[in-house]
């Protein structure tokens, strides 16, 4: 009784909002989880804080999540970087994600439409000299757009 229960709530615990205060927690998280489970994770997995020494393996353990509907990164991606330069530096690290992502859904734009960013200059910013200013929407289209080219 008790493994009929565990088979038909598992499904249900993995289809929620997963939220995560960094990308060490999350890689931590995706390193107990079988690929069985993390293909169980349908909806949205949060990263508030992306941090560059664990951005990599969890990109890469998110790369098994392949049902996921939207990954946001809230703060961290990149400062006083151009977007071509940092959406080549996010795509060393997301690459293999990216492309888990367009195999599954078989677009360049439906992979990448599924991550979304924080808004704010703490997530994308150029230095202007004391003060951080946040990245304009022409700014932030072109990261998206780079991104794009690097994954056909």
């Amino acid at each position: 009784m008790r493994s009929q229960i565990y088979a038909y709530t598992r499904p249900l615990l993995y289809e929620n909002h997963f939220k995560f205060d960094d990308t060490a927690t999350l890689a931590y998280f995706l390193t107990t989880k079988s690929t069985e489970v993390k293909r169980m994770m349908t909806s949205c997995v949060e990263i508030v804080a992306y941090k560059k020494p664990t951005g990599v393996i969890a990109m890469q353990g998110l790369a098994d999540c392949t049902n996921l509907r939207k990954v946001h990164i809230g703060t961290g991606v990149n400062t006083n970087a151009t977007p071509a330069r940092a959406a080549k530096i996010f795509f060393n690290d997301a690459g293999h994600f990216l492309r888990a992502m367009k195999d599954v859904h078989g677009s360049v734009d439906k992979a990448v439409g599924i991550l979304r960013f924080g808004r704010t200059e703490k997530c994308f910013g150029i230095k202007d000299g004391i003060q951080t200013r946040g990245w304009s929407d022409e700014e932030k289209s072109e990261f998206i757009a780079t991104l794009k080219d690097l994954l056909k």
